[in-house]
C-alpha cells in the first residue's frame, strides 16, 4: 500500500485551508477518511513502498532552511485528473529545486515513487477536494469562489500510509525552525517514539529548568506518565494524568479524547501503546506552538 511524504502548515494556513475545505464538507463535495484525520498539507512524493523509520532518520538530520513559504492564490485541476481541486501555489523554484535536493536524499530508500511525485513531473499543491466528477467541480470552485491568498509556512512532515480511504500517520518530525528551544523538542519526540519515557523527561527537564514554561512541564509529566504505565504504577500514572488534565480546556478536541482514551484504558487496567505518532503530533502541537 503507498505512502505519502507529507508537509503540514502553519497554524494561520492551516486554518484559511479549512476554511474552505469547510465550504466544501456543506456541500457533501469532501471525501470521507478513516483513521486518523486529514490536515491541509503538499505531499512531496507519494511511493508504493518505504520505510518511514529509514525516512525519519534521513530527514532528523536533514536541513530544511532552503524550504521556502509558499503563497496559494488560486484554485485548480490536474489534466489528466480532472476529480481533483487543489490550491495551487505562486510559482516557485526555490519549492521545486528543494523537492529535487530532498528527492536525491531519499531515493535509495524509496520504492516505485509515483511518477507525478518524481522531480520532473511534480506538482506543487493542497488538495481540497478529490473523486469529483465534473459537475461537482464546477460547484466546488464557484463554492470556494474567491479568496484573499494565502502564505503557508512549513511547520512539520509526517508520513502516511494509505489503504484505501483509511490514513494513518506513521512517523512525525518537527521542522527546526528559530526557536532555540526546538532542537529539545525534537529529542523529546525521538525519545517518546522509542519508549525512552526516563530520557524523555530528562531532555524537557533541562529546559525547564531554564525556561520554567507550565507546558514544558505539562510535556514532563506526559513523560512521566508513560514512566508509571510502564512500570505498571497505576497510582502514579492516574497521578500524573489528573494533572496533563488540569489543561483540558486548553487541548484540542482530538487531543481531549486522546486523553480520555487513555483514562479508560488505566480504569480498565489495559495497557496503553501509546503514544502513536499522531498522538505525539497533537501533543506537541500544543505543547510547543511554533513560534517563527
Amino acid at each position: 500500500m503507498p505512502y505519502a511524504l507529507e508537509l503540514l502548515l502553519d497554524p494561520a494556513a492551516t486554518a484559511r485551508v479549512k476554511a474552505l475545505c469547510d465550504r466544501l464538507d456543506d456541500k457533501g463535495l469532501r471525501p470521507s477518511r478513516a483513521g486518523d484525520p486529514e490536515l491541509p498539507h503538499l505531499s512531496l512524493l507519494v511511493a508504493q513502498t518505504l520505510a518511514p523509520e529509514q525516512i525519519i532518520e534521513l530527514l532528523a538530520g536533514y536541513q530544511f532552511g532552503n524550504l521556502p513559504p509558499v503563497w496559494f492564490y488560486t484554485v485548480d485541476t490536474f489534466k489528466e485528473d480532472a476529480g481533483v481541486l487543489f490550491l495551487a501555489p505562486h510559482p516557485t523554484s526555490r519549492l521545486r529545486a528543494f523537492h529535487r535536493a530532498l528527492f536525491d536524499v531519499l531515493e535509495g530508500v524509496l520504492d516505485r515513487t509515483w511518477i507525478h511525485y518524481q522531480p520532473l513531473f511534480f506538482v506543487p499543491h493542497v488538495t481540497l477536494a478529490d473523486g469529483l466528477t465534473q459537475s461537482q467541480i464546477k460547484v466546488a470552485k464557484d463554492t470556494i469562489g474567491t479568496f484573499d491568498p494565502i502564505l503557508a509556512k512549513f511547520t512539520d512532515v509526517i508520513i502516511v500510509e494509505v489503504d484505501g480511504n483509511h490514513r494513518f500517520v506513521r512517523e512525525h518530525i518537527q521542522i527546526p525552525g528559530r526557536d532555540p528551544a526546538t532542537p529539545a523538542w525534537a529529542d523529546f519526540e525521538r525519545a517518546l517514539a522509542h519508549q525512552q519515557y526516563f530520557l524523555a523527561h530528562e531532555v524537557l527537564e533541562t529546559l525547564w529548568r531554564h525556561e520554567h514554561q507550565s507546558r514544558q512541564q505539562a510535556a514532563i509529566w506526559l513523560a512521566a506518565f508513560f514512566i508509571h504505565e510502564a512500570r505498571a504504577n497505576l497510582g502514579g500514572a492516574h497521578k500524573m494524568l489528573d494533572k496533563l488534565q488540569r489543561y483540558q480546556e486548553q487541548y484540542s478536541p482530538e487531543l481531549q479524547d486522546v486523553m480520555s482514551k487513555w483514562r479508560v484504558a488505566l480504569n480498565e487496567n489495559r495497557p496503553i501503546v501509546s503514544p502513536t505518532p499522531y498522538e505525539r503530533f497533537l501533543f506537541l502541537q500544543w505543547a510547543h506552538p511554533r513560534r517563527e
